[in-house]
């Protein structure tokens, strides 16, 4: 959850380390999470991350400070980069990687920043795999499910609610699925699809069941 400080995210962090003990664990996080503790944290506890980067942060690179963009501005549409060499961001030194997205997101930005302390070739590509995980989350929240306004408190009750939630999520992606096979959806002006798989099969589920 964005709203998590630092000190939750890094006890997080060190109870499942153990369970991960002498496999590789690459930590994928959006730009709410990153601060100059949770760097400060990570360079320490040798996590190896890409982590995205707010487009206001002050970036120091070969003696100069500006936000990301000015190292990227040449980018071409759907272009990615990476500077060389590490820069330094709140007080740590990392890699630096920016694309320029084909179209803006929904928060209208256009450009996507990256650091990470791994490889930075690869970064980009590993961290798409967390839009997948921010689908879920918007699926099962706000665009979805509203499972947060649940306000269920009770671990027992949590699991069991997770659980029909999971069942629920996967019956309406494939529902989706089916229905966009036979009905492709429509791909609006600026290249977004119109409505989502998941949204056109919960849609399609609730009207069958109402």
């Amino acid at each position: 959850e964005g709203s998590s400080s630092t000190a939750e995210v890094t006890a997080l962090l060190d109870k499942v380390n153990g369970w991960f003990e002498g496999r590789h664990v690459l930590l994928l996080a959006d730009r709410e999470f990153l601060s100059q503790s949770l760097l400060k944290y990570l360079r320490l506890k040798r996590f190896n991350f890409d982590l995205r980067l707010k487009k206001d942060a002050i970036v120091s690179y070969r003696g100069n400070s500006a936000k990301p963009k000015s190292w990227f501005r040449n980018l071409k549409r759907g272009q990615g980069s990476w500077l060389k060499r590490k820069v330094w961001i709140y007080g740590e030194p990392v890699y630096l990687v920016g694309i320029r997205l084909e179209q803006p997101t929904e928060d209208g930005d256009e450009f996507v920043f990256v650091v990470t302390n791994a490889c930075p070739k690869a970064a980009l590509g590993l961290y798409s795999y967390r839009w997948g995980i921010e689908n879920l989350f918007q699926a099962l929240k706000t665009r979805g499910f509203h499972f947060a306004a649940t306000r269920v408190r009770c671990a027992i009750r949590l699991a069991n609610l997770l659980s029909l939630l999971t069942i629920a999520l996967f019956w309406a992606f494939q529902t989706g699925v089916l229905i966009s096979s036979q009905k492709p959806i429509r791909m609006l002006k600026h290249g977004r699809l119109e409505a989502s798989v998941f949204r056109v099969g919960l849609d399609a589920l609730e009207r069958f069941l109402r």
